[in-house]
């Protein structure tokens, strides 16, 4: 498993000689900090020196300064997002409406909730309640980050949110789908089992415990790795904060949404790193779960939190579970992808055959065609020389 995650797993562990060791050790390297806002762990480091017994002898570093400067800037980052948040629970009215990821697990299970960074509002509501959702919101002054056409059919046909900032800059993903990895009905079950929560605006509610942890497991996925620690050490929190039962609910539920071999690498990496039970629960319960081709690849991957999305996707797929979008959906996106990912990733001015063969270099990593299109491009802008973007189909 990749040291720098289990160094700051040690860290972040209960205090013991171990952790004072691993923390003092980041603190000699991190002096410029970037060993920890990749792992985005810096308000929980900065938490740590700051409660630790010989706090005089380890909050010296410039890595200690620099984490605190960090965790300031986080709780500044929550309180915008929680202004945003009761904006949007007002504007939804009586739509039911769910906070998800970081801004839902920071004031659920982090203490203080600054510990957990986010960067945007994530929310879920029901695909029926999709359109009315960002009518109001378009209608409060909502602006969406990419309203071309492309970008429209995309999100209707393969994506899963809207993103759009409010006045103030905030940033929102509307979801009403989930990742492709999962099956389509997943979505509206969490939203139908989702709780009122009186402290939230509007019709806001909350995720079951269980189900915020399958969304935490799965999303996780969708990072390349060498993944942060801070998507691990979600579901560890969630695991101590939980019930005691709290492992059987997360084994039954992702043996209902067939999500077992996602959700058994995300919990069996985070019982190495923490060994906290509810994890170690959800591995023992789900390995007898496993279908034969992932029963075969599971027993071959020495370090899960190296495993890449395309084998999870494609052990799913020849094990025949549930998923948006399918095999070959998924295999000729890595080859052309959907014409509003293109619209979303390139300059609005360029004509679009410009936009799709720059799109295309930088996807196979022909790094040097790439830039000589957009060096050309630029100066076919600058100088008003441009064609007007072709429609594709």
């Amino acid at each position: 498993m990749d040291r720098d995650l289990l160094l700051i797993a040690t860290a972040l562990d209960e205090p013991s000689e171990d952790s004072r060791e691993a923390l003092a050790e980041l603190l000699a390297r991190d002096v410029d900090g970037a060993l920890a806002r990749r792992h985005r762990v810096s308000s929980a480091l900065a938490l740590r020196v700051s409660r630790s017994s010989d706090r005089g002898a380890v909050s010296g570093p410039k890595a200690y300064r620099i984490w605190r400067q960090r965790m300031r800037a986080v709780s500044a980052q929550q309180m915008h997002l929680e202004a945003a948040m009761a904006e949007l629970g007002e504007v939804l009215g009586q739509v039911p409406w769910i906070p998800i990821k970081g801004m839902d697990l920071c004031s659920r299970v982090y203490d203080p909730p600054e510990e957990r960074p986010t960067s945007d509002l994530d929310v879920l509501v029901a695909s029926a309640d999709f359109d009315r959702a960002r009518d109001r919101l378009r209608s409060a002054g909502w602006k969406p980050l990419n309203a071309g056409p492309r970008s429209e059919r995309y999100v209707r046909q393969e994506g899963y949110a809207w993103q759009a900032r409010n006045a103030a800059g905030a940033l929102l993903e509307l979801h009403y789908r989930l990742w492709g990895l999962v099956g389509p009905e997943v979505a509206d079950a969490l939203v139908a089992a989702a709780e009122p929560d009186p402290s939230l605006p509007g019709a806001g509610r909350r995720l079951r415990l269980d189900h915020a942890y399958l969304v935490a497991a799965v999303h996780l996925w969708l990072d390349p790795p060498p993944r942060a620690a801070c998507a691990f050490r979600d579901l560890e929190r969630i695991g101590r904060r939980g019930p005691t039962e709290l492992g059987k609910r997360i084994v039954a539920e992702a043996d209902r949404f067939d999500l077992q071999l996602p959700v058994l690498w995300a919990a069996e990496v985070t019982y190495r790193l923490w060994a906290e039970p509810t994890n170690g629960a959800v591995v023992d319960g789900l390995q007898g779960r496993l279908r034969p081709v992932e029963r075969w690849w599971w027993k071959r991957v020495d370090d899960p939190s190296a495993v890449s999305l395309s084998k999870l996707v494609l052990a799913r797929h020849l094990s025949r579970r549930r998923a948006r979008h399918g095999l070959g959906r998924n295999i000729w996106r890595r080859l052309w992808a959907h014409p509003g990912i293109v619209e979303q990733a390139t300059h609005g001015r360029w004509p679009w055959i410009g936009r799709r063969i720059w799109y295309q270099c930088s996807i196979f990593g022909w790094e040097r065609p790439a830039a000589w299109l957009s060096a050309w491009m630029k100066r076919r802008v600058s100088s008003g020389d441009r064609i007007s973007p072709e429609q594709e189909p």
